[in-house]
């Protein structure tokens, strides 16, 4: 990554990282179409797989849209796995903050 991300472009995605709440709230704007709509709790026609049913699409179509979509969902589970990579808070577990 050293080849486009810039030092403070590191640096600030070190804060996002170490700042777990924001993190997991950036991760819910833009995962949630992903993950949580179609839930119980959700409008299903908003449910990425089923709102793209109808009968115009083809299997085959739908098919090829099913797969683009869960491949930018792993896409985007990675981009928040590299994110965490950059965490630079330590650590410190009881026993070590004991000794010290």
């Amino acid at each position: 990554m050293d080849d486009y991300l810039t030092q403070n472009d590191k640096d600030q995605l070190g804060y996002l990282a170490d700042n777990k709440l924001m993190r997991e709230a950036v991760k819910k704007v833009f995962l949630r179409g992903l993950y949580y709509d179609g839930t119980l709790q959700a409008d299903p026609m908003k449910n990425f797989i089923l709102a793209t049913t109808s009968d115009t699409i083809t299997n085959e179509n739908l098919g090829a849209l099913v797969r683009a979509r869960t491949e930018a969902i792993r896409i985007l589970d990675h981009a928040f796995k590299v994110i965490d990579s950059f965490k630079k808070v330590e650590k410190t577990t009881l026993k070590e903050a004991i000794h010290v």
